[in-house]
């Protein structure tokens, strides 16, 4: 996650830096200490939009980012659908990147998108 940020506030943008985060699942005993971690490095790497997904990322990643970033948009997800909304509520100039384990299945939101929708 963490060189996937670097990229991310790398690139240029002209809108917002977003994210999607869904749960990492397979950090085992560490898992709520590193996705607090996560959600703070989220805010670091100037994300000011992002949704968090599954109960790991909403209970721990979610809270960090908050912390950090009092002003940036925190919201959370109980379902694919919510996730496909935050991505159809990107504007032009976005730049948004979804992370998750591979079995948070999180391309089945991006699948709804046009292709070439999001940068």
């Amino acid at each position: 996650v963490a060189a996937s940020l670097e990229t991310l506030a790398a690139v240029p943008c002209e809108g917002k830096r977003r994210m999607v985060l869904g749960d990492m699942l397979e950090l085992g005993r560490a898992s709520a200490e590193l996705h607090g971690l996560v959600g703070a490095q989220i805010a670091a790497a100037g994300v000011t939009s992002a949704l968090f997904y599954g109960p790991n990322s909403i209970q721990h990643a979610l809270p960090a980012y908050a912390s950090v970033c009092a002003s940036c948009e925190a919201r959370s997800a109980s379902n694919i659908d919510e996730v496909a909304a935050f991505l159809d509520s990107a504007s032009p100039g976005d730049v948004v990147l979804v992370k998750g384990s591979r079995r948070m299945a999180l391309e089945r939101a991006l699948e709804r998108r046009p292709l070439g929708a999001l940068t």
